[in-house]
């Protein structure tokens, strides 16, 4: 396995890159999905943005860097970046009606539909929620501000992470390089269609996407994956492409239809049925 060389290995499992003295990205390089998650400093504390997979626990990996107190926030329900996330004590969830009718008795335990655990054999967790955050609400680490924004396609609940002022999207799996799962339980083209679209406007040509998912071969060094506006704008020309075709669609099983030499979208007639 090789890493960039501004990525160190951690343990047996995390590689860690400083994207910068207040950003860094946590990767799990030997896992086959090839998660990210993103720990954000601020002057008042910290957030991190996903906990990783059920494989390692990632609470020290996380605590040697963050500044207290820190808040963990998931990019969605699936299992993949759900892991530890019982081990934190303040958790802050999406505020989405879908997560809020996830709760019983003052514990949020998603839905498999949600979660997909059943892929890995992972039970999906139960945990409380210290803090719902709106969609379009900023969270203020001190010095720093993090704006939430609802980016519903890959699932019905993700989010990202719009950084403004540090020209950064934290994109969790609405886009990543590789092939982008549009087929899943709770995915939605439209959705991916109108989302992209939206971020198009709001995205500069100077700023980045960060991911949740890399795409490194055996012969290439792991790094923290991160794509631009073009990127975006690729997504939205290939849904619209899908939608304009879906209706001759009808007799596919699961397709995966390449949008650019970075990415691809698997989809299945149930998936451009809302286009036909």
């Amino acid at each position: 396995m090789k890493l960039a060389p501004n990525i160190e290995l951690e343990d047996d499992w995390y590689a860690v890159q400083e994207i910068d003295e207040r950003t860094f990205a946590i990767g799990e390089p030997s896992y086959h999905q090839q998660n990210w998650s993103y720990l954000l400093l601020g002057d008042e504390g910290s957030l991190l943005f996903d906990t990783g997979s059920f494989s390692r626990d990632i609470t020290g990996v996380v605590g040697r860097r963050a500044k207290a107190p820190l808040t963990v926030l998931p990019s969605h329900m699936h299992f993949d970046h759900l892991g530890n996330i019982a081990r934190f004590d303040t958790i802050a969830v999406a505020d989405l009606a879908v997560l809020r009718d996830c709760v019983q008795d003052g514990m949020l335990t998603p839905t498999e539909d949600l979660f997909l655990g059943a892929y890995e054999n992972n039970e999906p967790p139960s945990f409380g929620v210290e803090r719902w955050i709106a969609p379009g609400e900023e969270i203020d680490l001190g010095g720093r501000r993090a704006k939430v924004l609802h980016t519903p396609g890959h699932s019905p609940d993700s989010i990202s992470l719009h950084l403004a002022e540090e020209n950064r999207l934290f994109a969790a799996d609405f886009i990543y390089p590789g092939t982008l799962y549009g087929q899943v339980p709770g995915a939605s083209l439209p959705d991916y269609l109108d989302v992209a679209s939206v971020l198009a406007s709001v995205l500069g040509d100077h700023d980045f996407i960060y991911c949740a998912h890399g795409n490194t071969m055996e012969h290439e060094a792991h790094s923290a994956p991160v794509l631009t506006r073009e990127d975006i704008l690729d997504l939205a020309d290939g849904l619209q492409v899908i939608k304009s075709e879906a209706p001759d669609w009808k007799d596919l099983g699961e397709w995966t239809v390449p949008l650019s030499d970075t990415l691809s979208i698997i989809v299945s007639p149930e998936a451009v049925a809302a286009w036909r």
